[in-house]
């Protein structure tokens, strides 16, 4: 029982991830220990189905629970409270980068480089421009487009599935579609959103799994080298988006003891 709280409250965090601007879930779900376990599970999925089906659910209910009741009270401690609620997660993402470290002992300078190009190559998807909005939501196709997308930046870390959405015009129809799901009075409409959404979801999910799951078994280093490039990266662009010189100093004291609640969080949840 105590293994599936914690479960529940991993997926928490990760959705809560999913929707807070500049923040990976593939990088939170690295730091929560459920990473590698998830793409093992996805890609062998009819292997000890009972155990694989329970895992993803418990997982994908935390996901669902923050996504469709935690949006609101994000956002309001973002308005309220921005630098503390950010610090919060960076000392999540802190608490458990020792354990991704150890896994990249013994790298070469050759495995260094490889993963050196291939974090740039994805950290410049975050400088894509993402003012660009097409009226598509009701599209079935673009919102099974928009799935696959959204399973490969919760899959590949570094990547703001955000950015991506908001680039193909489907970002805010499907965060209110989420936030609205229990409106009956859209239920229609949302249905014809977030069902083709959700279909596209499992089917980049299974197939991107697949691929890095083999990229673990085959080049474990290389996938270890590249989370931590993904990390440091990621920890950077979330200091450098706060702009801290623009608070006082006790907000930032007081945001430092935020990072070290989030640190204590992720240390309890992990072990």
């Amino acid at each position: 029982m105590r293994d599936n709280i914690k479960l529940i409250i991993k997926g928490f965090i990760i959705g809560l991830g999913k929707i807070l601007p500049g923040v990976s879930g593939a990088v939170l779900a690295m730091m929560l220990n459920v990473y590698e376990p998830t793409l093992k599970v996805i890609s062998n999925l009819k292997n000890n189905l009972y155990y694989n089906l329970k895992f993803l659910m418990l997982l994908g209910l935390g996901g669902i629970i923050s996504i469709v009741f935690g949006s609101n009270l994000l956002l309001f401690f973002l308005d309220k409270f921005y630098i503390q609620t950010m610090f919060l997660f960076i000392g999540i993402i802190i608490g458990g980068i020792k354990g991704i470290v150890r896994e990249t002992q013994g790298v070469k300078f050759k495995e260094i480089l490889i993963a050196v190009i291939i974090v740039t190559i994805f950290c410049l998807l975050s400088f894509l421009p993402t003012d660009i909005y097409y009226n598509s939501s009701n599209n079935i196709f673009i919102c099974f487009i928009s799935g696959i997308l959204d399973a490969f930046a919760s899959i590949v870390p570094g990547v703001s599935g955000t950015i991506l959405l908001t680039l193909i015009g489907t970002y805010k129809p499907i965060l209110k579609a989420f936030a609205g799901i229990l409106d009956f009075n859209l239920l229609s409409n949302n249905l014809l959103i977030l069902f083709p959404f959700f279909i596209g979801f499992l089917f980049g999910a299974y197939f991107i799994s697949k691929f890095l799951n083999y990229a673990f078994k085959r080049y474990k280093t290389i996938s270890y080298s590249c989370i931590v490039g993904f990390i440091i990266i990621s920890i950077l662009m979330l200091i450098i988006k706060m702009d801290i010189f623009n608070f006082s100093f006790l907000q930032i004291l007081i945001s430092c003891l935020f990072g070290i609640i989030g640190l204590f969080i992720s240390k309890k949840i992990n072990i």
